[in-house]
């Protein structure tokens, strides 16, 4: 173990050293990111309450990444789906995490547990490899079904990064162990330079770097992709358009893993409060930031309903891991299916489709 510690002590020193001395950087993105509008936090409201949300009238299947005990091994990352009322459960796929629905619901990409990026059918006849690499992570279909973003994790040599980590079920109160941990405010450095936002088409063609970031999701319209990266000793969520250009900054505080609403005008996102993390919401200009969830429980996994008025979420508040729905502004919170162990809690989302 302490070969490991000292191992994982060079590699982040490395990691640093490479970042400022030769950390590759995308063609086609400016190094300064515009500024945003002034954004401060307003007062998170009332804590969400185990009452009745909106029934979703567009919304009709989620599908997710569940775990088998603990999540120590490949084999036991799973994709599974229900309805989203969270009736006609079944798995998918074995050795998968991070799926994203096709528009038309009828097939996902996901990212492998050990390699790769690939697309599914509901039906399972189709199961195809997309990405090659064990850096290939987090995919998203666009809403036009035409594009798929994703990002590109490499050590600093620019070698496929291996997958980050699997974590034990999370109960309340619980900390989360990672197989290899990293310090968290070391993560943020890991990343300049060694995490990047692509797009590929569903047939695997037509290959390209956007810009440094994790986590993309897609604007309503598709032409811009929104994500959380470091620039400089600024952490946050930016977007960018989805052709390539000048990154425009949304928040600066640390915020991760978000997800564009459907009319375009918010973007919802996972970031620390006391160590524990939780959902916020803000305007795509940066303004009206506002914390959704509180209280000393994770919130995360965090994804629009189609419909916009609804949240679908993950969080072990109510005793075990759940999915759960909420109002968009953050009450009326219901579990809709329990005991639902995620893969990578801090690193994935849920998917939606009609």
């Amino acid at each position: 173990m302490k070969h490991l510690y000292l191992l994982f002590a060079c590699a982040v020193a490395v990691a640093l050293t490479s970042a400022c001395q030769s950390a590759p950087a995308p063609t086609a993105v400016s190094a300064q990111p515009a500024q945003p509008a002034q954004n401060q936090t307003q007062v998170p409201p009332a804590a969400p309450t185990n009452t009745t949300a909106p029934v979703a009238t567009k919304t009709n299947k989620v599908v997710y990444s569940q775990c088998d005990g603990k999540c120590d091994q490949p084999e036991k990352a799973h994709i599974w789906t229900s309805t989203a009322d969270g009736g006609g459960a079944k798995k998918l796929i074995d050795r998968g995490l991070s799926p994203s629905f096709a528009p038309d619901g009828t097939q996902f990409v996901y990212e492998h547990a050990q390699d790769g990026i690939y697309i599914a059918s509901l039906d399972g006849a189709v199961n195809k490899k997309l990405v090659s690499g064990t850096g290939a992570s987090v995919p998203e279909w666009s809403h036009d079904g035409k594009t798929i973003a994703f990002v590109e994790r490499t050590t600093p040599g620019g070698a496929a990064a291996p997958k980050r980590f699997f974590f034990f079920p999370l109960l309340p109160g619980a900390t989360p162990i990672p197989t290899i941990p990293v310090p968290k405010l070391l993560r943020p450095l890991l990343q300049i330079g060694n995490s990047f936002v692509k797009t590929i088409l569903p047939d695997g063609t037509n290959l390209k770097t956007l810009t440094i970031g994790d986590h993309p999701t897609w604007s309503a319209d598709d032409t811009e992709i929104a994500y959380d990266t470091c620039q400089g000793s600024t952490c946050g969520i930016f977007r960018i358009k989805a052709t390539g250009g000048t990154p425009v900054r949304v928040t600066d505080d640390v915020g991760a893993v978000p997800s564009w609403s459907r009319d375009g005008k918010k973007i919802l996102y996972q970031r620390d409060v006391d160590g524990i993390k939780h959902l916020f919401v803000v305007n795509v200009d940066g303004s009206g930031k506002t914390q959704l969830t509180k209280g000393p429980v994770l919130h995360v996994d965090g994804v629009w309903s189609l419909e916009g008025n609804t949240i679908f979420l993950r969080s072990p508040v109510l005793g075990s891991w759940d999915l759960l729905v909420m109002n968009a502004d953050g009450t009326g919170l219901r579990k809709i299916l329990g005991d639902v162990s995620p893969v990578a809690w801090e690193d994935e989302k849920l998917s939606l489709s009609k």
